[in-house]
């Protein structure tokens, strides 16, 4: 199918870009995390910032890679997936280093460290709420095993997201999308992929 066109989301990204300042934050999982890419400005984030700035020349971006390589939609979602000192234990939590000890600065650090690598207990999710973003792109689907478990998990985070208090009082803009290829069976990513389009149709959000 084709990109859902409705706009009815990205109020807040449209206010931001008004006012000359917009957050960004990716979410996702390697593909955006861009960790095995030998060249990282062919990483999916990187040519999404590229083509924003393009878009919009005269628009300070700031922008935030909280990506995880290797992980699931429902570990974002559960709030208890938190941040540890090392990357010992992936089913339960996550690191990623500060800017000296990172090996691709642009993940999870932003040009002022107010994001400078995970924080130990902090969760997933309140990492990129804490950086207040007027814009997300969410991508997970490589990963997934669970089709009921993916599009619960997903459900929880689409209500998450739209829940302006739960944002500051604006909720931020999102757009949903889709890898080319998969790790999975082709049958059960396309049946993943038609879960993320039924869910932009019904939160009214664009994927790609």
């Amino acid at each position: 199918g084709q990109p859902i066109t409705s706009t009815a989301n990205l109020g807040k990204f449209k206010t931001a870009v008004l006012a000359g300042s917009v957050k960004v934050a990716f979410v996702g999982h390697s593909h955006l995390e861009g960790q095995n890419q030998n060249w990282h400005g062919a990483n999916l984030s990187r040519i999404i910032e590229s083509q924003l700035r393009r878009a919009f020349p005269d628009v300070n971006f700031v922008f935030a890679n909280l990506s995880l390589g290797g992980r699931y939609a429902s570990q974002f979602a559960s709030g208890t997936y938190v941040g540890a000192a090392n990357d010992s234990t992936p089913s339960t939590s996550f690191f990623r280093g500060a800017a000296s000890s990172n090996n691709v600065p642009e993940v999870w650090i932003t040009p002022d460290l107010s994001i400078n690598g995970s924080t130990v207990g902090k969760s997933w999710v309140q990492h990129v709420k804490d950086f207040n973003p007027d814009l997300i792109f969410f991508l997970h689907d490589l990963n997934e095993t669970s089709y009921i478990t993916f599009v619960t998990a997903m459900d929880t985070i689409m209500a998450d997201f739209q829940t302006a208090a739960n944002w500051g009082g604006t909720a931020p803009s999102v757009v949903l999308g889709t890898s080319g290829t998969g790790l999975q069976t082709r049958d059960f990513l396309l049946k993943v992929h038609r879960g993320i389009r039924a869910i932009a149709a019904r939160y009214e959000v664009p994927y790609f």
